[in-house]
């Protein structure tokens, strides 16, 4: 199979990057794309299946080591993120099937429930901007708990291991400053297995996939 000579960029974060990176890292880039591609793409339709949330637990592998690696780079700049801060656990996030499913039984394990009617709301508002119509509480993570933490920490979705904060955490804050960026820390091969995994997998809203391997279940 030939090499594409572009790669589809569905990371808001690689594009962030790309916009910005020399040819010849973007060079290095879409070779590393094609390679977790092609390595996903096989694990997808291998025979027997692989189990998804093997899978999921794979490429989570992958994007903890690269941003390890990242931080302990001379290059890597000090994160701001602690534990119970959860301003992020209130953003529109992607998922992939394999993550979602996943997810559930991380929550399943932990004795997580739910709360299936702001999973629908959440669903509803697709869009980004539709997302940042609804109030803080209703745009709260279904796998937050009331502590401010997550219930599924060790099996958490890709787009929520490679977020890490690099800007003052009170710039964070949505409600305060609505609309302001704060800068992250990118770990190009993070973005690029989860750009991969984005390409080769059925993805969506977090709350939307989840709602949709419940549903699954439930039928079975």
């Amino acid at each position: 199979m030939t090499a594409p000579t572009t790669i589809p960029i569905r990371s808001e974060s690689l594009a962030e990057w790309a916009s910005k990176a020399p040819p010849h890292e973007k060079e290095v880039v879409l070779h590393m794309h094609y390679h977790y591609r092609e390595q996903l793409s096989a694990a997808r339709f291998a025979i027997p299946l692989a189990q998804p949330a093997g899978i999921a637990a794979g490429i989570n592998e992958v994007i903890d080591g690269a941003v390890e690696r990242q931080l302990t780079s001379k290059q890597g700049r000090k994160v701001t993120c602690r534990r119970g801060c959860s301003a992020c656990c209130h953003l529109h996030v992607t998922i992939t099937e394999p993550e979602a499913k996943l997810a559930l039984l991380e929550a399943a394990d932990a004795g997580w429930q739910i709360d299936t009617e702001r999973a629908r709301l959440q669903a509803q508002a697709g869009s980004v901007e539709a997302w940042g119509e609804l109030r803080d509480e209703q745009r709260a993570c279904i796998f937050l708990t009331p502590a401010g933490l997550c219930a599924i920490y060790q099996h958490r979705p890709g787009a929520c291991r490679k977020y890490m904060v690099v800007s003052p955490p009170a710039e964070c804050d949505s409600i305060r400053r609505p609309g302001h960026k704060v800068a992250q820390l990118i770990a190009v091969e993070a973005e690029v297995m989860f750009n991969a995994a984005l390409d080769v997998f059925p993805s969506g809203t977090l709350p939307a996939m989840v709602l949709a391997e419940l549903e699954k279940e439930s039928a079975q």
